[in-house]
């Protein structure tokens, strides 16, 4: 059975708490397997101590827990047993000092978990190193172990943080830590695999660098991996091809490790599983980048889920109300107060049940039109034959009266359904193209600039004036210019137009589309419901191909000057915040100003100024504006505003 609406909200609020379980999961199986992986790294059959410094970069908790014992089972399978014993206490101690320490200010500083790690591992090397025979290869093991714990818990910290500084060495430790699993038996060098999903999944050159040359000083194959890894990578990034980025980077790889003396079957067949795992890691996008990049795909997932959810909220507001006619209504109500206690009821409505119906049906029209019931709507047949007939003209008035009150209760809920979802519908679309934005390359440089002439009066030299004209630059290439007039003069007036030019240059500014902007404007006013509004004109214009759109609504006419033609732009329309849907909405121009071409926007009171443009010689805005606005009687508050392109020049 299919949900209903307030299910799927439900439903979608419940997502997250499993969510975050699962997450929380993953992310200890995933440190579980990289504490058992970092165990495995070795230099020259020494082992490195990167499951212990994974363990000590982490805070004490489940995240550490489940490194510490993936490095504690990583140690005792892939090492001797006394360093495994060693390096499992070496783990053991550092996840003790970090619950010592847990709570203070010490673990928050750089420096302090590198040096704890390396303090530890010093401390518990020496017993071994004083202890034993001496010489001077068990001290200098003791010396590189002691500062691979120190170096290898400050980059392993950077590499589990939300910094993007340590992730490239992260991966190399994971690798060197994948071929010491060689131990195991396993017929592949599981290190070359790593490496070579690695130039065909991860993002960034760098990792790959890493990566190889963490293989060459780790792996089992020498250096001769790195420049077979290095080479593919480049490549990778150069052809743009798959199919030939995957043969020419294959070859490559195999051709260096049999110049290299390691070209075996078993490394072969290990970049033969290597290359198609790294593009399903692409393709998958496990190895994306993380920070700012992951922040701002979050970002636009969490923008999708918003809109998805408005969407779905506009869904569930049926704009037209499906229900009983209003003529059955009336006939039905009347007829349950008076018919219904009436002996000749079953007669009248069973019987000649066709008659009666044919009457009120021929009464229905004249009687909705009235409002009002009277005794020649009816045919005389059903006068004569109705024996309450002056009670069932009472009832028919007062259920009149009734469904006039119904009608404007049906009338204004629908009104404000329209409205609501039609708000819903503007921030989804917001949020969609905020969502789509994201991570989008820059526009290119615009090539015009706006130039613009503004001149205003107030009626009969007042100071307060209800015009209000603004013009200023949006996202990316856009330039918008605002007219708004508002209801009446003075002060009234100028706060009306004042608010409205402030409502839609904050809507614009944050990348509201601009009819979406003069739908949120409509709803608010007619939440409002005040009766009072301010006419419009908005003008967008694309600085980089010198398009635009106006949208008019309820504004006076403006002028498109081309050349020695001027286009009237503009009919008699109702303001915004009179009504929702259908004509309640802005008239819409599509006009190019590239060539040169010159729109004047005008308030009512500035009048028909069609030839004033027309005969204006001059090309500047500014000139033409005071033009329009000079030596006219201030019988109303005038505004003019007068907009061109000229060409960007290479140094603005």
């Amino acid at each position: 059975m299919k949900k209903s609406g307030s299910q799927q909200l439900l439903a979608k609020q419940r997502l997250p708490r499993a969510s975050v379980r699962l997450h929380g999961l993953g992310e200890c199986l995933l440190l579980l397997g990289s504490g058992f992986l970092t165990a495995g790294a070795q230099i020259g059959g020494l082992a490195l101590p990167l499951g212990a410094c994974l363990t000590a970069s982490l805070p004490f908790g489940r995240r550490s827990l489940s490194a510490a014992l993936g490095a504690a089972a990583g140690y005792a399978l892939l090492c001797e047993p006394a360093m495994a014993a060693e390096r499992i206490a070496l783990t053991a101690l550092l996840l003790a000092a970090i619950v010592v320490f847990q709570g203070t200010a010490l673990p928050a500083t750089r420096w302090f978990l590198p040096a704890m790690a390396a303090g530890t591992a010093l401390v518990l090397g020496s017993l071994q190193v004083f202890g034993g025979n001496g010489g001077w290869r068990p001290a200098l093991q003791w010396l590189a172990v002691s500062a691979a714990a120190g170096v290898g818990t400050a980059v392993l910290r950077c590499g589990t943080g939300a910094g993007e500084r340590g992730r490239p060495l992260y991966f190399a430790a994971l690798l060197s830590g994948l071929s010491g699993l060689t131990a195991l038996g396993l017929p592949f060098d599981p290190g070359l695999i790593g490496g070579c999903a690695m130039v065909y999944g991860a993002p960034e050159l760098s990792a790959v660098c890493a990566a190889a040359a963490a293989l060459g000083l780790t792996g089992n194959l020498g250096w001769s991996v790195t420049a077979a890894l290095l080479l593919p990578a480049v490549t990778a990034r150069v052809v743009r091809s798959d199919l030939v980025r995957v043969l020419l980077g294959g070859a490559l790889c195999c051709g260096v490790l049999w110049l290299g003396g390691v070209g075996t079957p078993a490394a072969f067949a290990a970049v033969g599983i290597g290359i198609p795992l790294g593009l399903w890691l692409r393709r998958t996008g496990a190895l994306r980048a993380s920070g700012p990049a992951a922040a701002e795909e979050l970002a636009a997932r969490r923008m999708g889920d918003a809109a998805q959810v408005l969407e779905l909220l506009q869904a569930q507001l049926p704009v037209q109300e499906r229900g009983q006619s209003e003529a059955d209504s009336v006939y039905d109500g009347a007829a349950e107060r008076i018919c219904r206690c009436c002996a000749r009821f079953h007669r009248c409505w069973q019987h000649n049940a066709r008659q009666t119906y044919d009457a009120l049906e021929q009464a229905a029209g004249r009687l909705l039109q009235r409002g009002k019931a009277e005794a020649a709507d009816f045919p005389a047949e059903f006068r004569e034959g109705c024996c309450h007939f002056d009670g069932f003209l009472a009832a028919l008035d007062q259920e009149l009266e009734s469904m006039l009150y119904r009608r404007r209760y049906r009338v204004q809920l629908q009104e404000s359904r329209a409205l609501l979802s039609e708000e819903f519908g503007c921030v989804a679309e917001y949020l969609r193209r905020m969502q789509a934005e994201l991570g989008a390359p820059q526009p290119d440089a615009p090539r015009y600039r706006a130039v613009t002439g503004i001149c205003t009066a107030g009626r009969h030299g007042a100071a307060a004036n209800g015009d209000r004209g603004a013009c200023f630059p949006g996202p990316r290439n856009d330039y918008y210019v605002l007219l708004c007039d508002g209801m009446g003069t003075g002060e009234p007036a100028a706060g009306l137009s004042a608010d409205c030019v402030h409502l839609l240059g904050d809507l614009l500014r944050a990348g509201v589309a601009p009819l979406d902007a003069l739908r949120i404007l409509n709803g608010t006013y007619l939440l409002r419901g005040d009766g009072c509004f301010s006419t419009v004109d908005l003008l967008h214009i694309d600085l980089t191909s010198g398009e635009a759109e106006l949208l008019k609504w309820g504004a006076a006419p403006s002028y498109l000057r081309c050349g020695d033609t001027v286009k009237k732009l503009g009919t008699a329309s109702l303001p915004p915040g009179v009504g929702v849907g259908g004509d309640h909405a802005p008239e819409r121009y599509r006009l190019s100003l590239r060539g040169g071409e010159m729109l004047v926007l005008v308030s009512d009171g500035a009048g028909d100024a069609e030839s004033a443009v027309a005969g204006f010689a001059g090309d500047s805005p500014r000139e033409l504006a005071a033009l329009l606005i000079a030596g006219l009687p201030a019988e109303d508050d005038m505004t003019a505003v007068a907009v061109a392109l000229a060409p960007r020049a290479s140094r603005d």
